[in-house]
């Protein structure tokens, strides 16, 4: 029983901990205007503080839900997006300043973008969640879903928040944010999971590779 009870409290010690780690980077960015003269279009504001609060509560639902789930989990993973979630919200707020550019249909891409994205990552996320808990097996390989068309659909669809997430800023050098996720999840992340994946399931997940693009559905 007492370990039950402590695994249960620690998980939520460690996503209060996490969240707190997240909205830093936002918190910061406040600090950081104030003492300088904000010009940026109100609108433009809110829609990329709308944009980070929702990232931080998927993570949380994402770290606290699923995750915390798991007998073993992902702290190389969560310690990852720690950082990029607190990083990625000082950057992109910061990134708008001097955009006093009316909302437009650039604007509007990228929100359709981060939606999109969101509801990707949000889906195949649980999915997995739903396949595992439905098998008792925490490590199960799960084909099916939006899986069937990206064996790393869930890194697509952050790929893609990050896109639609910087394109309201308006500022070109933001555009190193998704640049720089495509390039860790294509030359890191994957390579990485592949050999994994390969060496526990072996002709199953070769022939599933074979058969479905390693990022982006129906291209690459």
């Amino acid at each position: 029983m007492f370990k039950y009870y402590f695994s249960k409290y620690f998980s939520i010690i460690k996503s209060i901990i996490f969240f707190l780690l997240s909205i830093s980077g936002i918190v910061i960015s406040f600090i950081a205007f104030i003492p300088r003269k904000l010009v940026i279009n109100p609108a433009r504001k809110y829609i990329l503080i709308g944009f980070a609060i929702i990232y931080i509560v998927r993570l949380v639902v994402h770290f606290f839900e699923f995750e915390n789930n798991r007998k073993k989990p992902d702290w190389i993973n969560t310690l990852i997006y720690m950082y990029f979630s607190g990083l990625i919200g000082y950057v992109i707020v910061i990134s708008s300043i001097g955009c006093e550019i009316t909302i437009g249909l650039i604007d509007y891409l990228g929100i359709a973008l981060y939606l999109l994205g969101s509801y990707l990552n949000t889906r195949a996320e649980y999915e997995k969640y739903q396949y595992r808990r439905s098998q008792g097996d925490e490590s199960g390989l799960f084909l099916g879903g939006l899986f069937r068309y990206s064996r790393n659909i869930d890194h697509f669809g952050t790929f893609i928040i990050y896109l639609g997430w910087v394109i309201p800023t308006r500022n070109i050098y933001a555009m190193a944010i998704p640049l720089n996720a495509a390039i860790i999840y294509i030359f890191g992340i994957i390579p990485q999971k592949d050999k994994r994946l390969i060496k526990k399931y072996g002709r199953i997940y070769k022939e599933y590779a074979r058969k479905t693009k390693k990022f982006i559905p129906f291209i690459y």
